[in-house]
Protein backbone atom coordinates (compact mmCIF):
# COMPACT_ATOMS: atom_id res chain seq x y z
CA UNK A 1 0.00 0.00 0.00
CA UNK A 2 2.83 2.35 0.95
CA UNK A 3 4.59 1.58 -2.34
CA UNK A 4 1.38 2.27 -4.23
CA UNK A 5 0.97 5.64 -2.50
CA UNK A 6 4.60 6.46 -3.15
CA UNK A 7 4.24 5.55 -6.82
CA UNK A 8 1.07 7.62 -7.10
CA UNK A 9 2.83 10.56 -5.48
CA UNK A 10 5.75 10.29 -7.86
CA UNK A 11 3.43 10.12 -10.85
CA UNK A 12 1.47 13.16 -9.67
CA UNK A 13 4.67 15.03 -9.01
CA UNK A 14 6.00 14.18 -12.45
CA UNK A 15 2.78 15.32 -14.08
CA UNK A 16 2.84 18.62 -12.17
CA UNK A 17 6.48 19.25 -13.03
CA UNK A 18 5.89 18.29 -16.65
CA UNK A 19 2.91 20.64 -16.86
CA UNK A 20 4.89 23.48 -15.32
CA UNK A 21 7.72 23.03 -17.80
CA UNK A 22 5.26 22.65 -20.66
CA UNK A 23 3.60 25.92 -19.77
CA UNK A 24 6.83 27.76 -19.00
CA UNK A 25 8.76 26.44 -21.98
CA UNK A 26 5.83 26.88 -24.34
CA UNK A 27 5.35 30.46 -23.23
CA UNK A 28 9.06 31.26 -23.43
CA UNK A 29 9.22 29.96 -26.97
CA UNK A 30 6.03 31.64 -28.10
CA UNK A 31 6.40 32.99 -31.59
CA UNK A 32 4.83 32.45 -34.96
CA UNK A 33 4.00 28.99 -36.25
CA UNK A 34 6.61 27.36 -38.45
CA UNK A 35 4.63 28.27 -41.55
CA UNK A 36 4.07 31.81 -40.31
CA UNK A 37 7.69 32.18 -39.25
CA UNK A 38 8.93 31.02 -42.64
CA UNK A 39 6.62 33.54 -44.26
CA UNK A 40 8.04 36.31 -42.10
CA UNK A 41 11.60 35.24 -42.81
CA UNK A 42 10.83 35.22 -46.52
CA UNK A 43 9.16 38.60 -46.15
CA UNK A 44 12.24 40.13 -44.55
CA UNK A 45 14.52 38.58 -47.14
CA UNK A 46 12.33 39.90 -49.96
CA UNK A 47 12.14 43.37 -48.43
CA UNK A 48 8.34 43.68 -48.48
CA UNK A 49 5.29 42.44 -46.64
CA UNK A 50 2.14 41.07 -48.18
CA UNK A 51 -0.39 43.90 -48.07
CA UNK A 52 0.05 47.31 -46.47
CA UNK A 53 -3.23 48.99 -47.39
CA UNK A 54 -4.44 48.22 -43.87
CA UNK A 55 -1.75 50.25 -42.06
CA UNK A 56 -1.30 53.84 -40.89
CA UNK A 57 1.24 55.50 -38.60
CA UNK A 58 1.14 57.53 -35.39
CA UNK A 59 4.19 59.63 -34.49
CA UNK A 60 4.68 60.82 -30.91
CA UNK A 61 4.83 63.36 -29.47
CA UNK A 62 3.75 65.09 -32.71
CA UNK A 63 0.33 63.45 -33.14
CA UNK A 64 -0.76 63.24 -29.51
CA UNK A 65 -3.15 60.65 -28.12
CA UNK A 66 -6.24 61.67 -30.09
CA UNK A 67 -6.33 58.57 -32.27
CA UNK A 68 -5.92 56.24 -29.29
CA UNK A 69 -8.66 58.02 -27.35
CA UNK A 70 -10.99 58.13 -30.35
CA UNK A 71 -10.52 54.40 -30.88
CA UNK A 72 -11.68 53.72 -27.32
CA UNK A 73 -14.55 56.20 -27.53
CA UNK A 74 -15.67 54.73 -30.86
CA UNK A 75 -15.73 51.11 -29.70
CA UNK A 76 -19.13 49.46 -30.16
CA UNK A 77 -18.62 45.84 -29.13
CA UNK A 78 -15.24 45.05 -27.56
CA UNK A 79 -11.91 46.41 -26.35
CA UNK A 80 -8.94 44.15 -25.63
CA UNK A 81 -6.10 46.19 -24.20
CA UNK A 82 -2.68 45.03 -22.99
CA UNK A 83 -0.24 47.63 -21.68
CA UNK A 84 2.95 47.77 -19.64
CA UNK A 85 2.15 51.08 -17.94
CA UNK A 86 -1.20 52.84 -17.64
CA UNK A 87 -1.19 56.21 -15.88
CA UNK A 88 -3.63 58.32 -17.85
CA UNK A 89 -6.79 59.24 -15.96
CA UNK A 90 -8.54 60.37 -19.15
CA UNK A 91 -8.01 57.06 -20.93
CA UNK A 92 -8.96 55.14 -17.81
CA UNK A 93 -12.25 57.07 -17.72
CA UNK A 94 -12.78 56.38 -21.42
CA UNK A 95 -12.41 52.65 -20.76
CA UNK A 96 -14.96 52.83 -17.94
CA UNK A 97 -17.33 54.85 -20.13
CA UNK A 98 -17.04 52.21 -22.87
CA UNK A 99 -17.90 49.51 -20.35
CA UNK A 100 -20.87 51.56 -19.11
CA UNK A 101 -22.34 51.76 -22.61
CA UNK A 102 -22.18 47.98 -23.02
CA UNK A 103 -18.79 47.42 -24.63
CA UNK A 104 -16.94 44.30 -23.46
CA UNK A 105 -13.69 45.68 -22.04
CA UNK A 106 -10.74 43.50 -21.02
CA UNK A 107 -7.45 44.94 -19.79
CA UNK A 108 -4.16 43.16 -19.04
CA UNK A 109 -1.69 45.19 -16.97
CA UNK A 110 1.87 44.34 -16.03
CA UNK A 111 2.34 44.43 -12.26
CA UNK A 112 5.15 46.97 -12.63
CA UNK A 113 7.48 47.82 -9.79
CA UNK A 114 9.47 51.02 -10.39
CA UNK A 115 11.75 52.35 -7.68
CA UNK A 116 9.58 50.93 -4.92
CA UNK A 117 6.29 52.17 -6.39
CA UNK A 118 3.56 50.41 -8.36
CA UNK A 119 2.50 52.80 -11.14
CA UNK A 120 -0.34 50.59 -12.42
CA UNK A 121 -2.00 50.12 -9.04
CA UNK A 122 -4.25 53.17 -9.28
CA UNK A 123 -5.50 52.24 -12.76
CA UNK A 124 -6.06 48.63 -11.74
CA UNK A 125 -8.09 49.61 -8.67
CA UNK A 126 -10.12 52.21 -10.55
CA UNK A 127 -10.99 49.88 -13.43
CA UNK A 128 -11.75 46.99 -11.10
CA UNK A 129 -13.99 49.06 -8.86
CA UNK A 130 -15.83 50.36 -11.94
CA UNK A 131 -16.68 46.85 -13.13
CA UNK A 132 -14.13 46.61 -15.95
CA UNK A 133 -12.50 43.19 -16.42
CA UNK A 134 -8.85 43.83 -15.59
CA UNK A 135 -6.10 41.32 -14.80
CA UNK A 136 -2.47 41.35 -13.84
CA UNK A 137 -0.35 39.73 -16.55
CA UNK A 138 0.71 36.13 -15.97
CA UNK A 139 4.19 35.77 -14.52
CA UNK A 140 5.40 33.04 -16.87
CA UNK A 141 6.75 35.93 -18.94
CA UNK A 142 9.61 37.92 -17.46
CA UNK A 143 7.43 40.96 -18.24
CA UNK A 144 4.38 41.69 -20.31
CA UNK A 145 5.83 44.68 -22.13
CA UNK A 146 3.39 44.56 -25.07
CA UNK A 147 1.41 47.73 -25.82
CA UNK A 148 -1.60 46.93 -28.00
CA UNK A 149 -5.20 48.14 -28.21
CA UNK A 150 -7.70 46.02 -30.20
CA UNK A 151 -11.13 47.54 -30.85
CA UNK A 152 -14.18 45.59 -32.09
CA UNK A 153 -11.86 42.91 -33.49
CA UNK A 154 -11.43 45.16 -36.53
CA UNK A 155 -8.44 47.36 -35.69
CA UNK A 156 -5.33 47.21 -33.53
CA UNK A 157 -2.97 49.95 -32.43
CA UNK A 158 0.49 48.41 -32.01
CA UNK A 159 2.50 50.89 -29.94
CA UNK A 160 6.06 51.52 -28.87
CA UNK A 161 4.71 53.82 -26.14
CA UNK A 162 2.99 53.28 -22.83
CA UNK A 163 -0.07 55.27 -21.84
CA UNK A 164 1.59 57.38 -19.19
CA UNK A 165 0.50 60.99 -19.59
CA UNK A 166 3.57 62.55 -18.00
CA UNK A 167 5.70 61.32 -20.93
CA UNK A 168 3.41 62.24 -23.84
CA UNK A 169 5.08 65.54 -24.68
CA UNK A 170 8.69 64.43 -24.25
CA UNK A 171 9.09 60.94 -25.74
CA UNK A 172 9.80 59.95 -29.33
CA UNK A 173 7.52 57.02 -30.04
CA UNK A 174 5.49 55.45 -32.83
CA UNK A 175 2.42 53.29 -33.31
CA UNK A 176 1.00 51.39 -36.25
CA UNK A 177 -2.77 51.27 -36.72
CA UNK A 178 -3.45 47.86 -38.25
CA UNK A 179 -6.79 46.78 -39.74
CA UNK A 180 -5.48 43.69 -41.55
CA UNK A 181 -8.00 40.91 -40.68
CA UNK A 182 -5.26 38.27 -40.45
CA UNK A 183 -3.25 40.38 -38.02
CA UNK A 184 -6.32 41.23 -35.93
CA UNK A 185 -7.30 37.57 -35.70
CA UNK A 186 -3.78 36.63 -34.58
CA UNK A 187 -3.55 39.40 -31.98
CA UNK A 188 -7.00 38.54 -30.62
CA UNK A 189 -6.11 34.86 -30.40
CA UNK A 190 -2.96 35.61 -28.41
CA UNK A 191 -4.80 38.06 -26.15
CA UNK A 192 -7.37 35.37 -25.38
CA UNK A 193 -4.66 32.86 -24.51
CA UNK A 194 -2.77 35.35 -22.33
CA UNK A 195 -6.04 36.36 -20.67
CA UNK A 196 -6.85 32.74 -19.83
CA UNK A 197 -3.27 31.82 -18.92
CA UNK A 198 -3.02 29.07 -21.53
CA UNK A 199 -0.04 28.14 -23.67
CA UNK A 200 -0.17 29.11 -27.33
CA UNK A 201 2.22 29.45 -30.24
CA UNK A 202 1.60 33.05 -31.28
CA UNK A 203 0.51 33.24 -34.94
CA UNK A 204 2.26 35.83 -37.08
CA UNK A 205 -0.73 37.02 -39.09
CA UNK A 206 0.62 38.77 -42.17
CA UNK A 207 3.46 40.75 -40.59
CA UNK A 208 3.50 40.43 -36.77
CA UNK A 209 6.68 39.96 -34.73
CA UNK A 210 6.12 38.42 -31.29
CA UNK A 211 8.32 37.94 -28.27
CA UNK A 212 9.41 35.63 -26.84
CA UNK A 213 11.33 34.67 -29.95
CA UNK A 214 11.63 37.88 -31.97
CA UNK A 215 15.42 37.99 -32.19
CA UNK A 216 15.74 35.95 -35.38
CA UNK A 217 13.34 38.22 -37.30
CA UNK A 218 15.10 41.40 -36.15
CA UNK A 219 18.50 39.90 -36.93
CA UNK A 220 17.39 38.86 -40.39
CA UNK A 221 16.04 42.36 -41.00
CA UNK A 222 19.40 43.86 -40.00
CA UNK A 223 21.34 41.26 -41.98
CA UNK A 224 19.19 41.86 -45.07
CA UNK A 225 20.22 45.52 -45.34
CA UNK A 226 22.47 46.33 -48.29
CA UNK A 227 22.71 50.13 -48.16
CA UNK A 228 21.33 51.64 -44.95
CA UNK A 229 20.00 50.93 -41.47
CA UNK A 230 18.35 53.61 -39.34
CA UNK A 231 17.69 52.51 -35.77
CA UNK A 232 15.88 53.88 -32.74
CA UNK A 233 15.98 52.00 -29.45
CA UNK A 234 15.83 52.65 -25.75
CA UNK A 235 18.36 49.94 -24.86
CA UNK A 236 21.52 48.50 -26.39
CA UNK A 237 22.05 45.39 -24.31
CA UNK A 238 21.81 42.40 -26.66
CA UNK A 239 25.07 41.15 -28.14
CA UNK A 240 23.28 39.54 -31.09
CA UNK A 241 21.86 42.87 -32.18
CA UNK A 242 25.10 44.81 -31.64
CA UNK A 243 27.11 42.17 -33.50
CA UNK A 244 24.69 42.31 -36.43
CA UNK A 245 24.86 46.13 -36.56
CA UNK A 246 28.66 46.01 -36.46
CA UNK A 247 28.83 43.44 -39.26
CA UNK A 248 26.44 45.53 -41.33
CA UNK A 249 28.71 48.55 -40.98
CA UNK A 250 31.76 46.45 -41.84
CA UNK A 251 30.16 45.29 -45.10
CA UNK A 252 29.50 48.87 -46.15
CA UNK A 253 25.97 49.51 -44.89
CA UNK A 254 25.47 53.04 -43.55
CA UNK A 255 24.27 52.29 -40.01
CA UNK A 256 22.85 55.11 -37.90
CA UNK A 257 21.57 54.75 -34.34
CA UNK A 258 19.68 57.32 -32.27
CA UNK A 259 19.35 56.76 -28.52
CA UNK A 260 19.08 58.59 -25.24
CA UNK A 261 22.52 58.21 -23.69
CA UNK A 262 22.99 56.10 -20.57
CA UNK A 263 26.23 54.82 -19.10
CA UNK A 264 24.59 51.39 -19.21
CA UNK A 265 25.14 51.40 -22.99
CA UNK A 266 28.63 52.95 -22.93
CA UNK A 267 30.50 49.74 -23.76
CA UNK A 268 28.09 48.75 -26.52
CA UNK A 269 28.18 52.22 -28.08
CA UNK A 270 31.97 52.28 -27.95
CA UNK A 271 32.09 48.93 -29.74
CA UNK A 272 29.55 50.03 -32.34
CA UNK A 273 31.37 53.25 -33.18
CA UNK A 274 34.70 51.43 -33.32
CA UNK A 275 33.23 49.24 -36.08
CA UNK A 276 31.88 52.15 -38.11
CA UNK A 277 28.34 52.53 -36.78
CA UNK A 278 27.47 56.22 -36.41
CA UNK A 279 25.60 56.96 -33.20
CA UNK A 280 23.84 60.15 -32.17
CA UNK A 281 22.54 60.53 -28.63
CA UNK A 282 20.36 62.79 -26.55
CA UNK A 283 21.51 63.56 -23.04
CA UNK A 284 19.81 61.76 -20.20
CA UNK A 285 19.12 65.24 -18.82
CA UNK A 286 17.37 66.35 -22.02
CA UNK A 287 13.64 67.02 -22.07
CA UNK A 288 13.42 64.80 -25.18
CA UNK A 289 13.65 61.04 -24.68
CA UNK A 290 14.11 58.27 -27.24
CA UNK A 291 11.67 55.51 -26.25
CA UNK A 292 10.91 54.25 -29.78
CA UNK A 293 11.90 50.78 -31.00
CA UNK A 294 12.32 51.00 -34.78
CA UNK A 295 14.60 49.48 -37.43
CA UNK A 296 14.45 50.79 -41.01
CA UNK A 297 16.35 48.71 -43.58
CA UNK A 298 17.32 50.22 -46.95
CA UNK A 299 14.52 52.79 -46.53
CA UNK A 300 12.13 50.08 -47.73
CA UNK A 301 11.19 47.81 -44.83
CA UNK A 302 10.90 48.66 -41.15
CA UNK A 303 10.08 47.12 -37.81
CA UNK A 304 7.99 49.02 -35.26
CA UNK A 305 7.18 47.44 -31.90
CA UNK A 306 7.62 47.16 -28.16
CA UNK A 307 10.86 45.13 -28.30
CA UNK A 308 13.96 46.69 -26.79
CA UNK A 309 17.44 45.43 -27.64
CA UNK A 310 17.89 43.20 -24.61
CA UNK A 311 17.84 39.46 -24.06
CA UNK A 312 14.78 39.58 -21.74
CA UNK A 313 12.81 41.68 -24.23
CA UNK A 314 13.59 39.47 -27.22
CA UNK A 315 13.60 36.07 -25.51
CA UNK A 316 11.53 36.20 -22.31
CA UNK A 317 8.97 39.02 -22.40
CA UNK A 318 5.58 39.20 -24.06
CA UNK A 319 6.16 41.82 -26.76
CA UNK A 320 4.57 42.69 -30.09
CA UNK A 321 5.81 44.51 -33.15
CA UNK A 322 5.06 44.57 -36.86
CA UNK A 323 6.86 44.82 -40.19
CA UNK A 324 5.95 47.74 -42.45
CA UNK A 325 6.87 48.22 -46.11
CA UNK A 326 4.33 50.85 -47.15
CA UNK A 327 6.49 53.50 -48.88
CA UNK A 328 4.55 56.42 -47.39
CA UNK A 329 4.85 55.12 -43.82
CA UNK A 330 8.53 54.29 -44.21
CA UNK A 331 9.24 57.71 -45.74
CA UNK A 332 7.38 59.43 -42.90
CA UNK A 333 9.45 57.54 -40.33
CA UNK A 334 12.67 58.39 -42.16
CA UNK A 335 11.69 62.07 -42.21
CA UNK A 336 11.19 62.03 -38.43
CA UNK A 337 14.48 60.17 -37.98
CA UNK A 338 16.34 62.77 -40.04
CA UNK A 339 15.01 65.57 -37.85
CA UNK A 340 15.96 63.79 -34.64
CA UNK A 341 19.39 62.94 -36.08
CA UNK A 342 20.47 66.53 -36.64
CA UNK A 343 19.28 67.61 -33.19
CA UNK A 344 21.16 64.85 -31.35
CA UNK A 345 24.86 65.05 -30.55
CA UNK A 346 27.39 62.73 -32.22
CA UNK A 347 28.66 60.02 -29.91
CA UNK A 348 32.41 59.58 -30.15
CA UNK A 349 34.36 56.61 -28.94
CA UNK A 350 35.11 57.30 -25.28
CA UNK A 351 38.86 57.26 -24.50
CA UNK A 352 40.33 54.64 -22.22
CA UNK A 353 40.24 57.06 -19.30
CA UNK A 354 37.88 55.54 -16.75
CA UNK A 355 34.48 57.19 -16.70
CA UNK A 356 34.79 57.37 -12.93
CA UNK A 357 38.39 58.56 -12.78
CA UNK A 358 38.93 61.51 -10.46
CA UNK A 359 42.65 61.94 -11.17
CA UNK A 360 41.90 65.45 -12.43
CA UNK A 361 38.84 67.49 -13.27
CA UNK A 362 36.99 67.24 -16.58
CA UNK A 363 36.34 70.64 -18.16
CA UNK A 364 33.01 71.48 -19.83
CA UNK A 365 33.71 74.39 -22.16
CA UNK A 366 31.27 77.13 -23.10
CA UNK A 367 30.67 75.24 -26.36
CA UNK A 368 29.55 72.17 -24.36
CA UNK A 369 32.64 70.07 -25.11
CA UNK A 370 34.05 67.81 -22.39
CA UNK A 371 37.85 68.10 -22.28
CA UNK A 372 39.65 65.32 -20.42
CA UNK A 373 43.10 65.67 -18.85
CA UNK A 374 45.82 65.06 -21.41
CA UNK A 375 43.73 66.05 -24.44
CA UNK A 376 45.11 68.59 -26.90
CA UNK A 377 42.72 71.36 -25.91
CA UNK A 378 42.57 70.68 -22.16
CA UNK A 379 45.09 73.35 -21.13
CA UNK A 380 43.74 75.80 -23.72
CA UNK A 381 40.26 75.71 -22.20
CA UNK A 382 40.13 78.64 -19.80
CA UNK A 383 36.39 79.16 -19.35
CA UNK A 384 34.74 75.99 -18.14
CA UNK A 385 32.58 74.22 -15.62
CA UNK A 386 34.36 71.43 -13.79
CA UNK A 387 33.17 67.87 -13.26
CA UNK A 388 34.79 65.13 -11.25
CA UNK A 389 34.18 62.48 -13.92
CA UNK A 390 33.80 62.30 -17.68
CA UNK A 391 30.47 60.56 -17.24
CA UNK A 392 29.11 63.43 -15.16
CA UNK A 393 30.20 65.89 -17.86
CA UNK A 394 28.50 63.89 -20.63
CA UNK A 395 25.33 63.43 -18.60
CA UNK A 396 25.14 67.19 -18.11
CA UNK A 397 24.75 67.63 -21.86
CA UNK A 398 28.41 67.85 -22.84
CA UNK A 399 30.05 65.94 -25.66
CA UNK A 400 33.50 64.81 -26.65
CA UNK A 401 35.47 66.71 -29.30
CA UNK A 402 34.75 65.55 -32.85
CA UNK A 403 37.78 63.81 -34.28
CA UNK A 404 39.22 65.27 -37.48
CA UNK A 405 38.76 62.02 -39.37
CA UNK A 406 35.17 61.50 -38.30
CA UNK A 407 32.81 61.02 -41.23
CA UNK A 408 29.11 61.66 -40.97
CA UNK A 409 26.60 59.59 -42.89
CA UNK A 410 24.42 61.56 -45.27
Amino acid sequence: MQNKKLLLGLVCGAVCVSWFFYLYTDQRSLTSTEIGRQKLLTTVSAGAVSSQKFLSLIVEPDDGMTQVKNAIKGARHSIDFVIYELEDVGIEKDLVAAFARGVKVRVILQNVKNFGTYPNDAAYKYLKSSGVDVKWAEDYFALTHQKTLVVDNTSAIIMTFNLNSKYYTSSRDFAVIDTDPNDIAAISQVFGADWNGTGIIAPSGDDLVWSPGSADILLLLINSASSSLDVYNEEMADYRITNALEKAAERGVAVRVIMTYSSSWKTALNELTAKGVVVHTYSGASDFYIHAKVIVADRKLMFVGSENFSLPSLDKNRELGTLVSDPELVAKTEHVFAGDWVKARPFEHVPDLSFNSTVSIVKLSTSNICHVPGSASYEQTKKFKSYETLQACLDSGGRLPIEKNQKEIK
